[in-house]
């Protein structure tokens, strides 16, 4: 069997969680006897740079790409609708949302990774166009994945798409080693890890920890996105977490080892569409404190305590009874490291071998 994997996000994305599922899919599928080909002719996208089983047919360019965008996008889609065909592929697997058919005998498979747009219009100015290409690129393709059955439910019931159009497969997640990083932290902390904005609410984080008087000697690190901004700066102030608020960059390494050191991870987003750091911190032993919305429970089990969404009184109460009640901690971090066993790579790629094989055969 032959994949193809289209240019789209890679165009997009130096980093990023849908390019990495991409690049990790096809690792793990071209292990099992197919044969599968990343056609990004100019890219930026690093996973794809540091590609060592010749899975990709392109060219790292992110200087060409960071001059003209937009330029560089059509070249892709022509020399895209030339060679893609060329190949013979019995699957293109569209890598985002297209804004042209790449014609062909291929079957379309698409993944909706989540509704984000659609359920949250207010925080995305350009989600409109981005869900009208969605839609479309739903109607282009023969078949749907979708990363949680929560996404399946919002997808069905938002855009009405037919379940049996659709397939669940999990993510898996990089068992990440450590490195310390160059600073080191005396105190407990509470560990955030991403974008702070909207419906992450990272502000509901700060006021729960700024209310309790049981976690008065805890830390919060925010590690990655961007450095605190002045508003947030202001808002932790008046708190009175000036000193106890901090936020840091760094690469996945660094993370691994502070996902370790932490007494805890907290989730506390209104919603996503699988929740990769979720499995991470159990992987390291960090148990996770995630708000009960979307796919959380879906993916954490009985491994991870729940807070009722938007509560800041049941926030606190769960960080509370994580950081400070020892053999609630440890049940949780045991139970942590055995709901990872149930995700892979190796697993995701199996699952989305079995829908392309399914489609090949109703289509002969």
């Amino acid at each position: 069997m032959k994949v193809a994997t289209d240019f789209q996000i890679f165009g997009v994305q130096q980093y990023g969680g849908i390019s990495k599922y991409h690049m990790r899919l096809a690792e793990e599928l071209s292990k099992s006897s197919v044969d599968c080909r990343i056609f990004a002719p100019f890219h930026k996208n690093e996973y794809l740079k540091n590609d060592t089983n010749d899975l990709v047919s392109g060219f790292f360019t992110p200087r060409l790409l960071n001059l003209s965008p937009s330029l560089v996008k059509i070249f892709n889609q022509i020399i895209s609708q030339s060679v893609i065909p060329l190949w013979h592929p019995d699957v293109l697997h569209m890598s985002y949302y297209p804004t042209i058919d790449l014609k062909g005998s291929a079957q379309k498979v698409i993944t909706v990774h989540d509704m984000i747009h659609e359920k949250f219009p207010n925080y995305f100015p350009n989600g409109r166009r981005l869900s009208t290409l969605k839609r479309k690129a739903i109607g282009l393709a023969d078949h749907i994945i979708t990363i949680s059955e929560n996404t399946k439910k919002d997808l069905m019931d938002i855009f009405g798409t037919s379940a049996e159009k659709i397939s669940v497969v999990y993510h898996g997640y990089d068992d990440i080693e450590s490195r310390k990083p160059d600073f080191v932290i005396n105190q407990p902390f509470i560990l955030f890890v991403g974008n702070r904005s909207g419906y992450k609410n990272f502000d509901l984080l700060i006021e729960a920890v700024s209310q309790s008087t049981l976690l008065k000697d805890f830390f919060v690190l925010a590690f990655g996105g961007r450095p605190f901004s002045r508003p947030e700066m202001e808002i932790i102030k008046a708190k009175g977490l000036d000193k106890r608020v901090f936020q840091l960059g760094g690469n996945d390494e660094v993370l691994s080892h502070l996902y370790q050191k932490a007494e805890s991870f907290v989730y506390p987003s209104e919603y996503e569409g699988f929740g990769i750091p979720l499995l991470e911190s159990m992987s390291k032993s960090c148990p996770v404190i995630a708000s009960d919305s979307s796919c959380f429970p879906e993916i954490g089990g009985n491994a991870c305590e729940y807070f009722e969404k938007n509560n800041i009184d049941s926030l606190m109460v769960s960080l509370e009874k994580v950081c400070l009640d020892s053999e609630f901690k440890k049940s949780l971090v045991m139970k942590g490291t055995q709901r990872v066993n149930n995700f892979s790579w190796a697993k995701c790629a199996m699952e989305t071998k079995l829908v392309y094989e399914s489609l090949n055969s109703k289509h002969q």
